[in-house]
């Protein structure tokens, strides 16, 4: 049986590109400010905890029901303002991480992942954040407008076919989609 890893993290997020997209950077970040953190020892540094065993991430569209179904007290107060768009969803999944933690699944670092979709959702995730007893760190990834953007402006041309890919869409659309990310993504919605 391997060793335990240094820190457990949890993930919420809506669907797999999401995972991947959290997953990747994560490490990415790792990578880059732990020295001894390489792909053949990061799983002696971190961990990933999904809800069961065949699950890599927690659907974040159950945390209402799932908190419910268990008896956690999802309803409550966010320091007397009325609550933000999705701040009930998002407390629900941090009880449900809380109660996982508490119950001898210990998890250090949360991340809740979620497309704005041009609403004001990190709002509420910052509120349920902020009005509750945590036992662990939590990280809001919330890409605007949605997931996609990431993946272009995390994507480095890394190969001289990349490169002229790169360039050539540069040359087509009038600016770089890797530095615009955002204009990328919304010239393509209105397509």
């Amino acid at each position: 049986m391997p060793p335990e890893p240094t820190l457990w993290f949890a993930l919420a997020a809506e669907d797999n590109g999401h995972h991947a997209a959290v997953t990747r950077l994560t490490d990415r970040v790792l990578e880059g400010r732990v020295e001894w953190f390489q792909p053949e020892t990061r799983d002696e540094l971190r961990g990933w905890r999904g809800p069961t065993q065949v699950h890599a991430y927690w659907a974040l569209k159950n945390a209402f029901h799932d908190a419910r179904s268990l008896g956690l007290p999802i309803r409550g107060d966010f320091g007397g303002e009325p609550a933000q768009l999705e701040a009930g969803m998002i407390r629900a999944q941090l009880l449900l991480w809380k109660r996982a933690h508490l119950g001898g699944e210990r998890i250090d670092v949360v991340f809740i992942a979620r497309d704005t979709d041009g609403k004001r959702r990190l709002a509420g995730a910052q509120q349920a954040a902020s009005h509750g007893d945590w036992e662990f760190r939590i990280v809001l990834a919330y890409p605007e407008p949605e997931i996609e953007a990431w993946y272009i402006a995390g994507f480095e041309p890394a190969t001289e076919d990349e490169r002229a890919r790169a360039e050539e869409q540069k040359l087509q659309l009038g600016f770089s989609p890797l530095v615009r990310t955002a204009r990328s993504i919304a010239d393509r919605a209105r397509r």
